[in-house]
């Protein structure tokens, strides 16, 4: 490496850190527009709230059911609670993290709770859609809500799936082979 390739590459740098910081600080605008920050940049915790999470899912499948949708707001309360128990020590670290870390922490968080809850809420729906309704005294041993024994349920069944059974599965949901 010459004085003139370690030149260019500090220029990169300050190019890159130039743009990371425009990136964050338009996200930041987004997620204020958004009403996910609030007007100090905080974490709205109202938006997350289930009075606010049942006004903006009243028009889905998922916010006809009120116990969903405290499951999520239950979720990203949690969450909210994860961020703030996170270490400051560790997020002093680095600077991105000692500026963002809480709300990465939560953000990344609250978008696996809802990929989660989502994901169990379609699995209820399959459930219902070919074995019937859904009967809350029969729990057969399993814990958690009707979502939650949901997607247990669907593990068992994969897990139990003859060969053949899930060959048909693979072909219709699994990834592609070629």
């Amino acid at each position: 490496v010459d004085a003139e390739d370690e030149m260019e590459f500090m220029e990169d740098l300050e190019m890159f850190k130039d743009s990371m910081m425009t990136k964050m600080g338009n996200l930041s605008c987004v997620l204020t527009q958004m009403e996910m920050l609030d007007g100090a940049g905080e974490i709205n915790m109202d938006h997350y709230s289930y009075t606010n999470l049942m006004s903006h899912l009243r028009d889905t499948p998922a916010g006809q059911d009120p116990a969903f949708v405290r499951k999520l707001a239950d979720g990203m309360s949690d969450c909210y609670d994860i961020s703030r128990a996170w270490p400051q020590k560790s997020l002093d670290r680095h600077p991105m993290t000692k500026k963002h870390g809480r709300h990465m922490i939560f953000f990344e968080c609250a978008k696996k709770c809802k990929k989660m809850n989502c994901v169990k809420f379609q699995m209820f729906q399959y459930l219902e859609a070919f074995y019937g309704e859904h009967q809350d005294e029969k729990d057969y041993g399993m814990h958690g809500d009707k979502y939650d024994q949901s997607l247990m349920a669907v593990k068992v069944m994969a897990d139990t799936a003859s060969p053949e059974e899930t060959f048909v599965d693979d072909f219709f949901w699994g990834k592609s082979k070629m």
